[in-house]
C-alpha cells in the first residue's frame, strides 16, 4: 500500500488545525499521487514497457484522512536489501531494468528516480525485477515545453543536470546515468562520487567478484561506467539500447569460460 496524507483538510485536534501549508500544495500533492496510479496502469497496460516489469496498482481508496494506492502482491526484495553475488548477476538486473526504462522512454517518458529503493527483485526469479513508485515519471515534452510543474529525484543517484535541475540537459540520458550508478553501487559496494564522473576516471576492480574473471570484462564494464556516469550528457550512451547490447557483451564474457593471458 502507498499512501498519500492527507487526502482532504484534517480536522481540529488538540485545539490545533492540521492542515498543510498551503491549500494548492495539498492538491497538487493529490494530483500527483492520482497522476502516477493512472500512469502505472498505463504502463503496465502497454508492450512496449514490457508488462509484467512493472508494479500494478489496483485501485485507489480514501479512508482515515488519506489516498491510497492498493499494489499487487510480490514476493522479492527491494534491491537495496538484496545481495548480489555475483557479476553475472548484477548485470543481468542491471539490464532488465534497463530495458524496462527503455521501454518508457520509446512512449516519449522519463523515470528520473531510478534508485535501488525502486526496484524488486523477485524471489522466485532473482534476474527478473519489477518497477514502482512512478510519481517521478515525466513526459518528456512537458520539459521541452517548459510546462513541468516540479521535478522529483533522489539526490544520491540523480545525474548532475537532474541535481542542478538544468532542464535544457534533462533527456534519455538522464536517465542513463542513473543506470550506471545502481550498477557502479552493485559492482563497486558505493555510490558514483564526483571522481567517478570525470571524462578521464580510472578504476580498480578488485574483490571476490572480480576473482578469475577475463581483463577483457574489466575493460567492456570501464566502457560502460564511462559511457553512463560521465558528467557530460553527449559522452553517455544514446539510448537504453545501446546500453543493453554493452551488457550482453559483458555477460557473455562473464558466462563464457575462455582461457586468457595474464601478461
Amino acid at each position: 500500500i502507498k499512501e498519500c496524507y492527507p487526502a482532504r483538510q484534517a480536522p481540529i485536534r488538540e485545539g490545533q488545525e492540521l492542515r498543510w501549508l498551503d491549500e494548492g500544495q495539498r492538491e497538487n500533492a493529490l494530483e500527483r499521487f492520482q497522476e502516477g496510479f493512472n500512469r502505472q496502469r498505463h504502463f503496465q497496460s502497454v508492450e512496449e514497457t514490457g508488462n509484467a516489469a512493472i508494479h500494478m496498482p489496483l485501485e485507489m481508496c480514501e479512508a482515515n484522512n488519506t489516498h491510497y494506492m492498493i499494489m499487487e502482491l510480490d514476493y522479492g526484495k527491494t534491491l537495496d536489501r538484496y545481495k548480489v553475488s555475483t557479476l553475472e548477476e548484477a548485470f543481468a538486473i542491471t539490464k532488465a531494468f534497463a530495458g524496462t526504462i527503455g521501454g518508457y522512454h520509446s512512449l516519449g517518458f522519463l523515470h528520473l528516480d531510478i534508485k535501488p529503493e525502486n526496484i524488486l527483485v523477485l524471489r522466485e526469479a532473482p534476474n527478473a525485477i519489477k518497477l514502482f513508485d512512478l510519481d517521478s515519471v515525466v513526459c518528456k515534452k512537458d520539459i521541452q515545453e517548459g510546462t513541468l510543474p516540479v521535478l522529483s529525484y533522489s539526490p544520491r543517484w540523480a545525474a548532475p543536470e537532474l541535481r542542478g535541475e538544468m532542464i535544457s540537459q534533462i533527456s534519455e540520458q538522464t536517465d542513463i546515468y542513473s543506470i550506471g550508478a545502481v550498477l557502479f553501487w552493485m559492482v563497486m559496494g558505493r555510490e558514483p562520487g564526483c571522481d567517478d564522473r570525470s571524462i578521464f576516471a580510472e578504476w580498480e576492480f578488485e574483490g571476490p567478484l572480480f576473482n578469475g574473471q577475463n581483463p577483457q570484462l574489466k575493460r567492456a564494464l570501464r566502457h560502460i561506467f564511462h559511457h553512463t556516469l560521465c558528467c557530460r550528457v553527449a559522452c553517455r550512451f544514446e539510448n537504453a539500447d545501446t546500453l543493453a547490447e554493452k551488457l550482453d557483451e559483458a555477460l557473455k564474457l562473464v558466462r563464457e569460460k575462455k582461457p586468457y593471458l595474464l601478461s
